[in-house]
């Protein structure tokens, strides 16, 4: 067992504390074997036992992929940033956990003034060609010194099932957001058909880097335990462009290319009924990604 990769202190509910959970399936990858289980008592569904995160591991993080594949990734990025305009066009705009900056950057050209935190220290340096010197900072949010009541809008984006402690996590998210300001999350759905089907071969089932599995209800749970209100929940499925972008990607990979030929017309057949499976689903309201928006909830005295 690798202790690289694995907590090995033992693993409880990110919500609830419970250690009392049903085992859903198994998934291994490499020489370990995780298990996807759901709490008995709030239904949060984890990676057990949990990932273990080292600097090591964030200094892994593969910053060229993305700038070799930027317009791929912007593609990924301006529904989020539609979604987060339809609640608020001006302001202060914090991302957590903003990879190399491409979400930041077209909040910037709509006019707001953005600020990143990164555990990255390339993909830091990375953000900064791209946005400016000291707009990104490395680090934890309680660690980068912004103000209190600061920030008009905070994203995260495919960040907080990689969280160990959510409560912290959301506090500090809390007291960094203006009281009309509003949190942006993304996230792997749980609750979606891909899963249901395919179950630990559905492709978001990262466990060696996932620690929480959500749908939609354990994050308004979780959001409403931590004094945000949701205001919009949405499961989405990838558009046709983003299926063709991200295939286009995956051609270009290292792994792919040093498959034969055979291997890799079955690895594009796989992929694209994959993707397109995935569409079909986003369609009916099962799409494999969601987007949450919520507020602070305020209690006037």
């Amino acid at each position: 067992m690798n202790s690289n990769y694995m907590d090995l202190n033992g693993s409880a509910c990110g919500i609830c504390s419970s250690k009392e959970y049903v085992l859903l399936f198994k998934k291994r990858v490499g020489e370990i074997t995780f298990e996807i289980v759901r709490c008995q008592n709030c239904g949060l569904v984890y990676t057990h036992p949990f990932p273990k995160y080292s600097e090591e591991r964030y200094n892994e993080y593969p910053t060229k992929r993305y700038l070799e594949n930027e317009k791929a990734y912007y593609s990924f990025y301006r529904p989020i940033l539609k979604e987060i305009l339809a609640f608020k066009k001006k302001g202060k705009f914090l991302e957590i956990g903003c990879s190399v900056g491409y979400l930041l950057k077209l909040a910037h050209n709509e006019g707001f003034k953005v600020n990143g935190t990164e555990l990255s220290k390339n993909a830091v340096k990375a953000s900064n060609v791209l946005l400016g010197k000291g707009r990104v900072k490395y680090g934890y949010l309680e660690n980068c010194c912004f103000p209190d009541n600061y920030f008009d809008v905070i994203a995260m984006n495919h960040v907080l099932e990689h969280i160990f402690d959510l409560s912290k996590t959301l506090r500090q998210i809390k007291k960094k957001l203006k009281d009309d300001g509003i949190l942006f999350i993304g996230a792997p759905n749980f609750n979606n058909l891909i899963v249901k089907i395919l179950k630990n071969r559905w492709k978001a089932l990262r466990v060696n880097e996932h620690i929480w599995h959500f749908k939609s209800g354990t994050i308004k749970k979780l959001l409403t335990k931590e004094g945000f209100q949701v205001i919009e929940s949405k499961p989405i499925g990838p558009s046709i462009k983003n299926i063709f972008l991200a295939i286009r990607s995956m051609v270009k990979k290292e792994s792919f290319l040093n498959q034969n030929l055979f291997h890799r017309l079955l690895i594009i057949q796989w992929n694209i009924l994959y993707y397109l499976l995935n569409w079909v689903t986003g369609k009916i309201g099962y799409g494999d990604n969601m987007f949450i928006i919520a507020k602070k909830i305020i209690i006037r005295k």
